[in-house]
């Protein structure tokens, strides 16, 4: 029987690595072929590097013949976002001002991932600069939803997600500033993790907002987020053998976020919940005080500084930035600086209630977004802001956040969102983990024709 190393998870590779079922550049071709294959209809890359994957598998084929392991993902296929910095490489953010840039050095995650042994097989597409949700990109065109082409994949880490829910690579590598790693997991159904603030290094990846950005990493499982966060966090993260039980948890319901659900994510929802209390969960609901202004609070910040890194190019190449990016940019360099500051303190009263939350429950769960993936005909930007509506928060104080599949056959993909307290990041991969046992892995979307 064949071997697809194109539908194995990181566990499961890694063991047909280590028995000799496969070797590195056999899974390595797999998944460029595979990539060859699909992405003149997904559009999800903007660089990719056949050769340089090639030879980094040749040297990591060599090092397991003299028995050498970089450790557990060694050999293992992954992506990158086109905002961190891969040396010898473009590194453009989605934009055309930096279309020409090639960087001279990886940033500190693409080094980490390098050193595991990772195998970089290329760069994916993200909206301009990172800001927006929608996944629109109006230098080279959406990344489409692999489970409807015509429908957005979210962003602004899109063409990660179209990666990872098209079986192309087993892990990638994102960014999320107010959900821009977990509005894509959710429309494409596939698993989004955004940890806490600077548990993953974020030198060398272009900014959005300096005091929101975070990295985040998105897989077709909570397993292999959690393998590859192991490798990437600032302070060496073991993976866990535990198996948590959903049984006693207390979780908190956030009931802003459960309102206005399109019929598909309420349906599938409603379902959720009754699975977690017959589960045993504790299941209760809470309302938000200060924390409901978060996305206004968010907006404030981001906008700010996002004008701020932007500055000179507002001033010298304004009209190289698409009309969304430039007119949120414009408002941004409009704030007052008293509203900035305002907008910093209100994010400490926040985050001291959110803290407080804690104190009652151990999790605080939510849809990831109301509705399922947008037609890309019918996306504009009053549906950008509809998508962050329940992830700005995470960033805002800083608390590690994942959102899970909620597929259904036949329906399009929705997301389950849990957030957990500052630096409880295992914990949170631990009860990600526990609550896609209960609810079952995600289907895959319906792309695989014939190899």
């Amino acid at each position: 029987m064949r071997i697809d190393p194109c539908r194995m998870g990181a566990a499961q590779l890694a063991r047909a690595l280590r028995a000799r079922k496969l070797n590195v550049r056999e899974v390595v071709d797999a998944h460029l072929a595979r990539l060859e294959r699909l992405d003149p209809r997904l559009n999800a890359f903007t660089v990719v590097d056949a050769e340089g994957a090639r030879a980094a598998a040749g040297r990591l084929d060599r090092e397991l013949a003299a028995g050498r392991v970089r450790s557990p993902l060694h050999g293992l296929p992954v992506t990158v976002k086109d905002l961190f910095a891969t040396r010898g490489q473009p590194t453009a953010a989605g934009s055309a001002i930096l279309g020409e840039r090639v960087t001279d050095f990886d940033a500190e995650a693409v080094a980490r991932m390098r050193r595991a042994g990772m195998v970089i097989l290329g760069k994916t597409a993200m909206t301009e600069f990172a800001f927006s949700a929608a996944g629109l990109n109006p230098h080279r065109g959406p990344a489409r939803n692999p489970w409807d082409l015509q429908r957005i994949a979210g962003g602004s880490s899109s063409g990660a997600a179209v990666a990872v829910a098209a079986g192309i690579g087993v892990a990638a590598l994102g960014s999320d500033t107010g959900g821009s790693v977990r509005v894509p997991a959710a429309l494409t159904g596939v698993v989004g993790f955004k940890p806490s603030y600077d548990a993953i290094p974020r030198r060398g990846a272009f900014p959005l907002a300096w005091s929101l950005d975070h990295v985040g990493i998105l897989a077709r499982s909570t397993a292999d987020v959690h393998a590859v966060f192991a490798h990437l966090a600032s302070r060496r993260a073991a993976v866990s053998t535990r198996r948590v039980r959903i049984k006693g948890s207390r979780l908190g319901v956030v009931e802003d976020f459960c309102q206005d659900l399109d019929d598909q994510v309420a349906r599938r929802w409603r379902s959720l919940l009754e699975a977690l209390k017959r589960a045993g969960a504790a299941v209760e609901p809470l309302q938000l005080k200060a924390a409901g202004r978060a996305g206004a609070v968010s907006t404030a910040i981001m906008f700010a500084e996002a004008a701020a890194i932007h500055h000179e190019w507002l001033r010298t190449r304004r009209a190289d930035y698409g009309e969304e990016t430039r007119e949120r940019l414009l408002r941004g360099a409009l704030i007052p600086a008293a509203t900035y500051l305002k907008a910093q303190q209100l994010r400490r009263v926040i985050a001291l209630e959110i803290a407080d939350l804690f104190a009652s429950v151990d999790w605080l769960i939510s849809p990831t977004v109301c509705d399922v993936a947008y037609r890309i005909d019918e996306t504009d930007a009053a549906s950008a802001i509809r998508l962050v509506k329940h992830t700005r928060l995470a960033p805002l104080v800083g608390i590690p956040a994942i959102s899970l599949p909620l597929a259904a056959p036949g329906g399009l993909p929705a997301g389950l969102q849990i957030m957990g307290p500052y630096g409880a990041d295992l914990p949170l991969l631990e009860v990600a983990e526990a609550v896609e046992r209960l609810v079952g892995a995600a289907p895959r979307p319906p792309l695989d024709d014939p190899a």
